[in-house]
């Protein structure tokens, strides 16, 4: 075994016990009360929409409960309803209160069972809602799923991205670390160390592949990175992210001829019809998919927004 790559291997033996952890109770998982729900795009980023993704993109939809802070994250292949909704039903308790964006999958959540609050954050952040008969306020908000993403995009950050293939093991240790938040984090490890790996007897470990089993994206992408390292980038130009574009050189001025009219010729100044090389072409841009969004709000019946 190579020196440089040791701390890799024990970084992979340390997340098995975190895999284990999420592989025997994720399952029986279940929030209540009140549930924030949202999704996001973890893997490269483009910027100005320019360029074309390097490495596998995949989509999170994440459910935060806000009196425990219990954080729930599911790999999906796509986020229309009929992805999400089996997976709110799976996962949050029927009568609660679900919170979410303007995201058009969530629109029927109140025909499941659920009473669902939307804030679009086109207008706001935050709304509020006035019951008609008992005049209770709630204030619907995504507060606690946004911080949630922010840690979990900061965890893939300070490693520079991983490989689709241990993607799943990293979001086990997400996991792992947020259910485990309220307790001593390096006793608790240990504790679960020694219950899938005894001294006195061979270990019990049971995990398979994929453990998020509504998600096929790991067997697909094996190979595929999420991002490139910086250095990898400096090595092999062509797995920059973005597209270098070098500027075209700036053209001479041109002055007007000498003539009885002071009036410059119109062609003289035409642009070329070719485009300059080196820079953009606007009209082959890549568009940026907008998100199907709803303009109304979504509350039950018996509620109003103020």
């Amino acid at each position: 075994m190579a020196y440089g790559s040791t701390p890799v291997n024990w970084g992979n033996f340390v997340r098995d016990v975190f895999v284990e952890v999420v592989y025997l109770q994720f399952s029986n998982t279940v929030l209540h009360d009140e549930v924030e729900i949202d999704e996001a795009l973890f893997g490269t980023k483009i910027k100005y929409n320019r360029g074309q993704p390097r490495g596998r993109r995949i989509w999170i939809f994440g459910l935060v409960e806000r009196a425990t802070n219990k954080l729930i994250l599911v790999p999906v292949n796509s986020r229309d309803e009929t992805t999400l909704v089996p997976i709110i039903k799976k996962f949050v308790a029927p009568g609660s209160r679900i919170f979410s964006d303007g995201w058009a999958s969530y629109c029927h959540l109140n025909d499941y069972g659920y009473e669902h609050f939307t804030v679009i954050h086109k207008t706001n952040f935050k709304q509020i809602y006035v019951n008609t008969h008992t005049n209770a306020q709630v204030d619907a908000h995504t507060n606690r799923i946004e911080g949630a993403w922010a840690h979990a995009k900061q965890h893939l950050k300070k490693i520079y991205g991983t490989k689709a293939s241990n993607f799943e093991s990293h979001l086990c240790e997400i996991l792992w670390r947020n259910w485990r938040s309220s307790s001593n984090i390096l006793s608790e490890f240990f504790r679960d160390l020694q219950t899938f790996f005894p001294l006195t007897s061979p270990c019990t470990y049971s995990a398979q592949k994929p453990i998020f089993r509504d998600w096929v994206g790991s067997e697909e992408y094996a190979d595929a990175s999420l991002t490139v390292n910086a250095d990898d980038c400096q090595a092999q130009p062509s797995l920059i992210l973005e597209p270098e574009i070098e500027s075209a050189a700036p053209e001479p001025v041109r002055e007007p001829s000498a003539g009885p009219s002071s009036v410059p010729d119109q062609n003289q100044f035409e642009p070329s019809a070719s485009p300059s090389v080196g820079l953009p072409n606007p009209n082959q841009s890549r568009q940026r998919k907008r998100r199907a969004t709803i303009e109304n709000l979504c509350c039950p019946p018996d509620y109003q927004a103020i």
